[in-house]
């Protein structure tokens, strides 16, 4: 696959973690705001009935937690392979690689490299 039409990927790919990771954070705050009226609106913090319930939700707020780490360590993964092809890179020239995979396409089958 040419490296342009990868980088358009990856772009394509960090926009989408982004938009997730947005989803990740507005469930959180949600989840926290649920936790927080369970425990004043329902006996406090001490109340049996409430403690099954306060389990299961800091149990999700976890498990969000765990999302939100991993969907930022992805974006930021995505971020290092995109500055590697990024136009601005003073290490690397697209057009270059590109027309360098172009030369090994074309002489892979004529043994010339």
């Amino acid at each position: 696959m040419p490296i342009m039409e990868q980088t358009r990927l990856l772009h394509k790919d960090n926009n989408v973690m982004i938009s997730l990771r947005e989803h990740v954070r507005i469930h959180k705050a949600s989840l926290k705001i649920v936790k927080q009226r369970v425990e004043n609106f329902l006996g406090g913090p001490e109340w049996l009935d409430t403690q099954h319930l306060k389990g299961r939700l800091g149990d999700a707020f976890e498990l969000l937690d765990y999302y939100d780490v991993t969907a930022t360590t992805l974006m930021e993964q995505q971020q290092n392979l995109l500055s590697l092809v990024s136009p601005h890179s003073q290490n690397v020239d697209l057009k270059l690689i590109n027309e360098g995979f172009q030369f090994r396409e074309r002489c892979s089958g004529t043994g010339c490299c």
